[in-house]
Parts: structure tokens; C-alpha cells; sequence
């Protein structure tokens, strides 16, 4: 026996017990249980006549009219607002279920022995008020209903809830009674429309059957089964006949009956029920050979009439043997008894069958679909515009999807359980992965979700705290760019040529607005109000082409049209009726706007060059139609790559594995690739041609893109695949002088190989067994190769291309050194180790070693160089790191969005770089015509002003941080000595705030974090912005390692950095490092 807690869910409607009319020795396990309303208010009511007929009718008979062996006993509904309809039951879990046709809903409870309980509703798609037949196969434990306002028989899973299906959904005209025989797997249903019929079909509604046709009926309708003779019985209210007919369609009989009461019917053994609608006339009759025989009249006071009736018995649903009672017979969904003794697995609506037919699966369309989140069928469905076929995304229905958006890129949908305040995604391949990000703090409310494709990053706001909330397609690095908390925002959107954020003000109905804002990377700029809707909550939704938005109002279903910038409002669509309290949600598509409606309970759509006719076109239903958003992708124009001083990054996680172009000085990011490569390592970059190469190690080539046909009109080529097996390309180097490309292979037959950039005239450079090549850096004028080996004889090797002879030029210390760099005009070199967790810097000769950076749980992996900044990435680090040369100051880079950042490459023009150094690392190139050695200039003594490409307040990391140099400080105090040191206290001002490391519980989540300064260390400057008029005070506060400001709430007891006119606090970074400010500093915007 299955348990029935797996039913427990929706609303419950409380009743109110009816004095029952009892008697003694009642046989309380046979049941006569109706639904009607009482005469003189209309409650709906049901009632449950206890007994034995066979004792209570004898007892009549005789002449009793008290102690007759039967009780009388009901439950009131509270009020009106119910309308019992027709009813089943299941005998072995005690549970009653019924229709409610003013509700629109389907209900249960375990209702027979429990006069005062609660009754659920289970809807597991939309249900109308025309739901007329009921019955339960009690072995399989599924539920079948017939709905005539949309013509259908329907069956659910009561194992699984949401799982449902159409089993007959054509050829009805006017569907009247449902009735089940499990054992033999028979389904009946009765048709009283023009041309009347009972018809047969197997339990999936195949196989159909007329069993009697209309030569012998009028208008049928109740339907029961008596299982012991195999024959069902139906009652015909327009002829007043009872008729009845063998399972094979043989042996009808027909008794018709002037006078008989008609309505509905229920059958135990030979006693047949008969309940007039319209009086509350019970009427019992006893079957013969010979047809019906009158036994008795009752009168069941106060009520109406009869609605439906069945009778509760355990020989009414008797034991059988079926494949489908145990375990589901092994089907995922549904299990259906086929006879004479098989059984035929099916799938609920939106899924299809896997390979062994037994167990079901999402198949997502490819293209072509408009995507739907339901709450209450718990799924995210996509339906074909041009045919209304659905189907399901999420594997499992315990979900609560209220917004979705879709990724055309990347072939993602994404969606909003709002329940549960979590984002998840599902691929169009199928794969799911549930919650991306979740939120835990119950003042949250995440409503609306905006995806930008093109550079990986979703928006989603917070209508509970009053946010909007920017995190990466992966959900991590979450950051805080809009608070208002006195504001609800809900709907958003996203112009993804534009970088505009668009979303709905739902504060009140009142005041309710559509807001506009620029995305600045970290923040949102130019906020405003650019339309003012006086609805309760628009839905919005946006035409990139046109560059115009779209709003529909909720009860009306008015769509209503104007510019980006609020210009030009227009009332575009108004709908053929208002269903006041609907939320309406709109898509646009190319040709189409597609509508939902909670309370019509389909998808329409309507043609947008025939918005006049108002002439809706149903796709398809569901039960509550939230979010939706359609496949078409605009004529998106890619961002066109980044033209000078960036770098090139490559992110090896799973879902994130694509190059990545920097731009260094805003920190905006863009994709490079479409599509994502299997295992990208190592990246180099071609001025003369503006091409990025890089390696895979899991496919083994090396491949080109190119940045001058601008994103999305440039393909990948493949210009080198290593055909031997176990292969493992990892550095990568290029010569832009003599068009030569090198390779590194640290696989079973480790190499480093030179060929042309087009992957011809392969030459082997260095082979051997113990040989483990990573970093590759070449010497344009000597034609001398540099490399990094973490093989048998760690260290870094020389490599004399003409001669072929190799030299390790540093050995000592070294495990796994990953990362090289080299400025020749420099002489020095830069290289990282990934075990011991340290960067260091030497000449060229090796000699002159020095260490720069040791951390401990770091993972170097690739080291770059600009003029200014020794660049390099760190697996266990989000963003670029970087060095500066002269200071040794250590700093990030934005963004810090990235996964596992593996090869990297900058590259700065010569216009833009005095004197350019170009040097890749893990691609680890240094390109540049080398020079006579020149001595390593000592620190400075002054710390010079940060350079113009950075946004960064000096700092200098503190404990637990990089193990960096810090004598600069020291250095002041003891070369500019007493007096003048304190004259320097005075004009530039220091102000050392001791903030120590600090790593949250769980550093996903946007936490708002402040830390308060020590009193001691309380003074305020001033710094000056060097590219606007806005003068910053500096109060010491909340300040991370990389000088974020970000625009949230702050209070006024805590810390901040005030800009005129708004206050800022910071997000909290995983290290928080100790800081120093220096008055005269800039801050630059």
C-alpha cells in the first residue's frame, strides 16, 4: 500500500460537522457517500449513509422506521465558495476525492471515517468547472477525470503528484462519466453529444472501442462498474433507462422505466442507487434476471438534490493480481494493466520515453520554442509557437519556477524558484543543474532574472531587500549594484546591445514604474524613471531590433509599447475580456507577443502585424503561467573585441572554459568564443594579424581565432592536432617576427615542437622520457627558447633552436615551476612554482634570484607582463592578479568573475607603451628586440602615484596576505628621517587602517560586510578623483583588497566612503588585506 502523505500539499477547506442520524449495529464499512447542498443556504455538503443495505431495506421492509442499521452523517462546507462535484474513492488508503466546480479544482482527504478533517487540492495541470466523472484505479493508484469545457479524460499519478497526461483528448463531444476496471485494464467513458456512445480503450486511452452505440442510448451519463460479472452499468437521463453491458461489448440489456427518478447512479452487489438532481429522492432498487426491482424510497431532508454518488465498499474495488501494483511496475511515470496480462509504461506531459521505454526523460527542443515556468505543475515547460507542443525541462516537479530567461548562446534556460529564493539552469542538451545560487536570508525575495550571453553574467532582482544583484551565468561572485530598500523591483530585462537594465518598480499600484539604468560593469549609471504605468505590476519585455519596451497590466491583459527611453507610449494590444486579479505576463517575438494568464490558464499569442484584431491564438495550457520568454534571438551584434592594452585570459572550469578579453582599464569583459572549447590551457596573441592562439590539452590542438573580423563573425581553426595518444598540449609560444609557433607537450612522449602559424613544416625543437615542458617564452633576435620543465630535472631550460641544445640555467628550489616571462630589455626574468607556492624573478643568466610573492595555498599557473605589472593567474584565485614592478604593490584586476584561470597574454600597443614590452605566460611569450643587460633598479624610496591605467587606492597587503616586500614604509622612515618624516605625516597625511584577513562562511553569497576601524586609526582625507569633479572623503571603512566601491545601503553609524550625493560600502572579498591611505592619493573612477 502506497502512503497517501505523498498527497499532502495545496490549500485545505475546513468543514463543519452535521448531527448525524444514527442507529445502532451499523455496518460502518459499507458507505452510500453523495454530494449535494443544503436546500435552504446552498452550502455544499457532503453526506456518507452508513449500513448494509441488505439489513437496512429487510428492516424497511418489515416495517421498521427506527434502528433500520444505518446512520446518516455529513460535513458542511464553511461557505458557498466550494461546489462538490463528482466523487471516487480509494478503499485500502481511506481516501475520498472529489471536484470542486467553483474552485476549478480537484481535492481529496481521508474523509469516510474522520467527521472533522481538512480536504486538499492536487491540481496537476488546469481543471475547469465542468469536471463531471471521476475514478480511481486503486492498483496502479491513479486518478482519471473527465473536464467538459475542454473535452478531455485525464489521468494523474497520486504516487506522483504532478506527473499527468491526456489519455483521450479527440472525439468528444460531450464527455459525461469515467469508469475504470484495473484488473482487466479497461477504461469507460460515456458521450451524451449528438451521436451518444459508451466507449472502450485500454487504460492509456488506446484501443478505442464503442461498446454501444447510439441506436440504443439517449444522453448517458453515470457510468459504474460491477466488477464480480464484468459488466458496466450506465444510466441514461434522457430515456429514464438503466442499461448495462458485458466488458467485449456483448449482452446489452436496456430497462427502461416510465417515471424512474434520473441523475446519478451507484451499484453494490444487486442493490442499484438512484439520486434525483433535482429532489433529495433516494431511490434503491434490486437487480434480477428479470431487470429492476423497486425496493425502497428515502428522503434525505434539508437537501438539494444529488450531485454524484458512489457507494464504499471493499468489493466495489477488489483485490487483483496487476504488474502495476508493485513498484510501479518498474515504470518511472505511469504504469498502465494492458490486457489480457501486460503492462505499458507512459510518460506525463512534457517528457518522452528513454530507450527502454520504461523510464521517462526531458527532451528539450532545440530552437523554435517559447519557454513557460509553471509553479503549481512545478516545471519549466518549452511549447512549440506553431503546433502547442510541450515539453518539460526540470526531471523532477518539486520545484517552485516563477521567471525564466534563455542564454541563445549558450543554449542555457534559466529560472527563478522564488519559494526557495535559488536559480538554477537547464541545458537544451538536457542536462540540469538544479541551483546555481541560492539565498538564504528570508527577508529575500528574488523575483525577476536577466541574462547577458554575450559576456556571461546574469542580473536578478530582489523585491523583499529592495536589490538588483549581479553574479556570473555560474552563480558565484554576486555583487550588489542597485538598493533602494524602499523599492519592490520584480520584472527584468536586459539590452544586451545596449548593456541597459531595465525592470519594474512594483511598490505600489499606485506609483509603479519602469526604471532604466547602464550597466558599468560593477554598478549601474544613470538611473531613472522612464515610465510611470499606474498598474499593479507590469510584466516588461523588450524588442532589441526596435529598441523599444513592452509592459502588460495585470487583471486587464492591456499591452501597452513605447521607446527605450519612455517616448512614444502606446496602447498596442487589448484583449477580448478582463479577468480581474489575472497576472499577465508577455514575450515578444519576431512575429508574435505571447500572453499568459493565471486565470485563463493558457499561453495565446497574438500577431504583431494584426495587434487590431485583438484575435488571441491558444498555444497550449498550463495550470498558473508565470514567466516567459521566447527563443528568438535578435540580430545581436556581438561586442566588438577590445582594440588595445588587454589581456587575454583562458578559464579552465567545466562551465566557464572559454578565453576572455580584458579590457585593463574599465575591467569590462567579454567571451571570446562561442562555443566552448573541451580543455583550454595556454594562450598567446599575434599582433600582426590580431589572432589569439591557444592550446587544448583534452582534444590535443593548438587553434587560431581571429579578433579583426570582430566577435561572432571570426570561426576557430584548428592549425595543429596531435595525432599520438596520450598527448598532453600545454604551453604554447609564438614569434611574430619570424611566423613561428611552439608547442609544448608534456604527455606520454613529451616534446616542444616549432612549425609555421599555420600548423605546417612541424620540426621537433626538445623530446626525451623525463621531459615535463610547460611555459615557453621565445627570443626573437637569437633565436634562443626559454621553457619551464616540471619533469625529472625541474627547473628552466635555454634552448639553442639552431643547435637544439638545451641548458637549465635555474635548478635549485624548484618543483613544479608553471609560469614564465621574460623582458629582454630588462634582462629579467619572472617565473611562478605552483608547489611551493612562490614568483620569482632573476636575469636572464639565471643569476641575481630574488623572491617576489610566497602564499601558501596558492596554485600559479601563467605570468604576463605590461610596462608597469607583472601579471598572473592563480587557480585558487577569482580574478587576475598583478604586481607592480617598481612597488612591488600587490592588486587585483577586475573583474573577479573566473572559475580557474589558467594561460594568459597582455598586449599594449607601442602608441599606447612607450617602451612595450609584449610577453605571454602560460601561452609565457616575451616578445621584443633584446637589449644590453641592464642592472635591476632598487625600490623606490617615494611611492609614485598609481599609474593612469589603474583604479586602485595604493595599498600595501597586510598578514596572511602575499608575503610581499613591505620596507617601503620602513624605507621612508629611515632615509627621510625625523623631522622630515613628520613633515611628510603632515602633508601627505598617512592614515594606516588595520583591517585584518577575513574569509566568510561562504564567500558565493553578496554579503554586505563592515568593518569598523579602530579608533586610534580614525582620521579623514580627502581624494580627488582624476577623471571627474567628484571629491571623495575618506572616512576608514569597509575597504577590500581591490578598492571595490559598491552603491549599497549603509546606515549612519558605520563606515563608509562618501561620494557627493550617495553612499557606498564595499562587497566582502574573500581576503580582506591591511590597507594604507595616503592624502594627495587619487581615486580613480
Amino acid at each position: 500500500m502506497r502512503d497517501h502523505s505523498a498527497l499532502s500539499l495545496g490549500s485545505a477547506f475546513l468543514f463543519i460537522l452535521i448531527i448525524p442520524t444514527s442507529s445502532t449495529d451499523v455496518n460502518r464499512s459499507l458507505a452510500l457517500i453523495f454530494t449535494s447542498t443544503k436546500s435552504t443556504t446552498q452550502i455544499p455538503t457532503f453526506q456518507k449513509l452508513f449500513g448494509d443495505p441488505a439489513v437496512y431495506v429487510d428492516r424497511w421492509a418489515s416495517g421498521l422506521r427506527t434502528n433500520l442499521g444505518l446512520s446518516l452523517e455529513g460535513l458542511d462546507a464553511s461557505s458557498t465558495d466550494n461546489l462538490f462535484g463528482t466523487l471516487t474513492y480509494d478503499y485500502d488508503r481511506q481516501l475520498v476525492f472529489f471536484a470542486d466546480n467553483r474552485k476549478q479544482s480537484l481535492n481529496y482527504g481521508a474523509y469516510v471515517y474522520n467527521n472533522n478533517t481538512n480536504f486538499y487540492t492536487f491540481n496537476p495541470t488546469q481543471v475547469s468547472g465542468q469536471v463531471s466523472g471521476m475514478s480511481v484505479d486503486w492498483l496502479s493508484y491513479s486518478l482519471y477525470w473527465i473536464d467538459g469545457h475542454y473535452r478531455r479524460i485525464c489521468v494523474v499519478s497520486l504516487s506522483l503528484i504532478l506527473m499527468w497526461r491526456p489519455i483521450v483528448d479527440e472525439n468528444l463531444t460531450s464527455p459525461q462519466d469515467v469508469a475504470v476496471s484495473p484488473a482487466t485494464g479497461h477504461l469507460f467513458w460515456s458521450d451524451a453529444g449528438p451521436q451518444p456512445r459508451i466507449e472502450r480503450s485500454t487504460l492509456d486511452g488506446l484501443q478505442r472501442t464503442v461498446l454501444v452505440s447510439s441506436s440504443r442510448l439517449t444522453s448517458p451519463s453515470t457510468l459504474t462498474v460491477d466488477f464480480q460479472g464484468q459488466r458496466l452499468f450506465w444510466l441514461d437521463v434522457g430515456s429514464s433507462a438503466i442499461g448495462s453491458v458485458a466488458f467485449d461489448g456483448s449482452s446489452i440489456n436496456v430497462w427502461p422505466r416510465s417515471g424512474l427518478a434520473t441523475g446519478v447512479m451507484a451499484i453494490y452487489r444487486n442493490f442499484v442507487f438512484i439520486g434525483d438532481r433535482h429532489r433529495p429522492q433516494l431511490t434503491i432498487h434490486r437487480m434480477t434476471d428479470r431487470g429492476l426491482s423497486h425496493l425502497a424510497n428515502f428522503s434525505v431532508e434539508g437537501l438539494s438534490g444529488f450531485i454524484d454518488m458512489t457507494f464504499y465498499s471493499k468489493s466495489n474495488q477488489p483485490t487483483a493480481n496487476s504488474l502495476c501494483a508493485h513498484q510501479n511496475g518498474g515504470c518511472s511515470h505511469f504504469c498502465f494493466t494492458v490486457p489480457p496480462f501486460a503492462r505499458r509504461c507512459q510518460c506525463s506531459v512534457g517528457f518522452v520515453p528513454g530507450p527502454n521505454n520504461i523510464n521517462c526523460t526531458t527532451q528539450p527542443f532545440a530552437d523554435d520554442f517559447v519557454v513557460v515556468a509553471d509553479t503549481l505543475q512545478r516545471n519549466v515547460f518549452q511549447v512549440r509557437p506553431g503546433t502547442g507542443e510541450v515539453r518539460a525541462l526540470l526531471p523532477h516537479s518539486d520545484r517552485f519556477p516563477t521567471a525564466v530567461d534563455f542564454d541563445f548562446l549558450h543554449k542555457y534556460i534559466y529560472w527563478v524558484d522564488n519559494k526557495t529564493n535559488a536559480i538554477g539552469k537547464v541545458s537544451l542538451d538536457g542536462r540540469v543543474d538544479d541551483y546555481i545560487f541560492q539565498y538564504a536570508s528570508p527577508a529575500a525575495m528574488i523575483s525577476g532574472i536577466a541574462v547577458d550571453p554575450a559576456r556571461e553574467m546574469l542580473y536578478y532582482t530582489d523585491s523583499g531587500l529592495g536589490r538588483i544583484v549581479q553574479m556570473t551565468t555560474l552563480g558565484t561572485h554576486a555583487l550588489i549594484i542597485y538598493s533602494q530598500i524602499t523599492e519592490t523591483p520584480k520584472s527584468i530585462v536586459i539590452d544586451i546591445k545596449t548593456r541597459r537594465l531595465f525592470w519594474s518598480d512594483c511598490t505600489s499600484s499606485q506609483s509603479s514604474s519602469i526604471r532604466r539604468a547602464d550597466i558599468a560593469d560593477d554598478r549601474l549609471e544613470n538611473i531613472r524613471t522612464i515610465v510611470r504605468t499606474g498598474v499593479e505590476c507590469p510584466s516588461i519585455s523588450i524588442d532589441t531590433d526596435a529598441r523599444k519596451i513592452f509592459w502588460s497590466e495585470d487583471g486587464t491583459g492591456k499591452v501597452w509599447m513605447a521607446e527605450d527611453d519612455g517616448s512614444g507610449r502606446t496602447l498596442v494590444y487589448t484583449p477580448p475580456q478582463t479577468l480581474p486579479g489575472a497576472e499577465i505576463n508577455i514575450a515578444i517575438g519576431r512575429d508574435d507577443i505571447f500572453i499568459s494568464n493565471t486565470k485563463m490558464q493558457w499561453l495565446t499569442k497574438v500577431n504583431r502585424m494584426n495587434l487590431s484584431s485583438s484575435q488571441l491564438s491558444p498555444l497550449t495550457m498550463f495550470h498558473t503561467p508565470s514567466g516567459i520568454v521566447t527563443s528568438d534571438a535578435s540580430s545581436y551584434e556581438f561586442p566588438e573585441p577590445f582594440r588595445d592594452n588587454f589581456l587575454i585570459v583562458v578559464d579552465t572550469f567545466e562551465q566557464r572554459r572559454n578565453l576572455y578579453q580584458i579590457e585593463i582599464e574599465s575591467g569590462s569583459m567579454i567571451p571570446l568564443l562561442i562555443d566552448r572549447p573541451p580543455n583550454p590551457v595556454a594562450v598567446a596573441f599575434d599582433e600582426v594579424e590580431r589572432a589569439v592562439y591557444w592550446t587544448d590539452s583534452v582534444d590535443g590542438f593548438a587553434a587560431k581565432y581571429s579578433l579583426g573580423g570582430g566577435r561572432g563573425n571570426s570561426t576557430t581553426v584548428v592549425v595543429y592536432r596531435e595525432t599520438n595518444a596520450g598527448s598532453n598540449l600545454d604551453g604554447i609560444a609564438l614569434d611574430p617576427v619570424n611566423r613561428k609557433l611552439y608547442l609544448s607537450d608534456a604527455g606520454l612522449q613529451p616534446k616542444i615542437l616549432e612549425m609555421n602559424l599555420d600548423g605546417g613544416a612541424v620540426v621537433t625543437v626538445a623530446s626525451g622520457g623525463g621531459m615535463k615542458p610547460r611555459a615557453l617564452v621565445i627570443n626573437t633576435e637569437n633565436r634562443q627558447l626559454y621553457c619551464t620543465d616540471w619533469g625529472d630535472e625541474p627547473g628552466i631550460f635555454r634552448i639553442n633552436l639552431r643547435t637544439k641544445t638545451r641548458i637549465r640555467i635555474v635548478a635549485d628550489n624548484m618543483v613544479w615551476p608553471n609560469a614564465l616571462a621574460i623582458d629582454f630589455s630588462e634582462d629579467v626574468m619572472y617565473w611562478a612554482d605552483a608547489h611551493i607556492d612562490r614568483i620569482e624573478m632573476a636575469k636572464v643568466d639565471g643569476s641575481g634570484r630574488q623572491s617576489l610573492v610566497t602564499e601558501s595555498n596558492a596554485h600559479y599557473f601563467a605570468i604576463t607582463l605590461s610596462p608597469q605589472h607583472i601579471y598572473f593567474t592563480d587557480w585558487q584565485h577569482g580574478a587576475v592578479r598583478r604586481l607592480d614592478r617598481r612597488t612591488r604593490q600587490l592588486s587585483e584586476q577586475k573583474p573577479k568573475i573566473f572559475k580557474r584561470l589558467s594561460g594568459i597574454v597582455y598586449y599594449g600597443s607601442a602608441a599606447y607603451n612607450a617602451s612595450r614590452v609584449n610577453s605571454t605566460v602560460s601561452s609565457s611569450v616575451s616578445i621584443g628586440i633584446p637589449s644590453s643587460p641592464k642592472t635591476i633598479p632598487p625600490a623606490s624610496t617615494t611611492p609614485p602615484p598609481p599609474p593612469k591605467d589603474d583604479k586602485q587606492f595604493q595599498q600595501i597587503p597586510g598578514n596572511g596576505h602575499a608575503s610581499i616586500d613591505h620596507t617601503m614604509v620602513i624605507i621612508i622612515a629611515v632615509v627621510v628621517g625625523g623631522v622630515v618624516l613628520i613633515a611628510a605625516m603632515v602633508t601627505i597625511g598617512v592614515c594606516v587602517v588595520a583591517k585584518r584577513k577575513r574569509r566568510p562562511s561562504d564567500s558565493s553569497y553578496p554579503v554586505e560586510s563592515r568593518y569598523a576601524a579602530p579608533e586610534s586609526n580614525r582620521c579623514h582625507n580627502t581624494l580627488t578623483s582624476s577623471r571627474s569633479s567628484n571629491t571623495y572623503e575618506y572616512i576608514p571603512g569597509p575597504i577590500d583588497s581591490a578598492g571595490y566601491l559598491n552603491p549599497i545601503a549603509s546606515s549612519p553609524d558605520e563606515d563608509y566612503l562618501k561620494p557627493i550625493g550617495a553612499y557606498y560600502s564595499v562587497k566582502d572579498e574573500p581576503d580582506q588585506t591591511d590597507l594604507i591611505f595616503n592624502h594627495g592619493f587619487r581615486a580613480f573612477d
